[in-house]
């Protein structure tokens, strides 16, 4: 019974070292992601730039901050790709 357990596993590991050998070579090659992740801002005042009266387009991504008392406001677009 123990020489079964003992050929299962000198076969299964053989199965193994066999099985990595011809894997095909893309499986353990090194890949390289590049990713973009970026928060550019912007600010200007109400009497240089007016503030703009436009809704903003759907899905999200921009973050709109309207005239302080001061008539500054702010603008962040974010943006994130693989």
């Amino acid at each position: 019974m123990r020489q079964k357990a003992i050929v299962a596993s000198l076969a299964s590991f053989a199965g193994m070292i066999l099985f990595m050998a011809w894997a095909p070579p893309s499986w353990g090659a090194e890949k390289v992601i590049y990713m973009q992740a970026m928060e550019p801002k912007g600010a200007t005042s109400a009497d240089k730039e007016p503030f703009p009266g436009n809704t903003l387009p759907a899905g999200g991504g921009y973050v709109i901050k309207p005239p302080n008392k001061k008539g500054r406001w702010h603008v962040s677009p974010y943006i994130c790709q693989p």
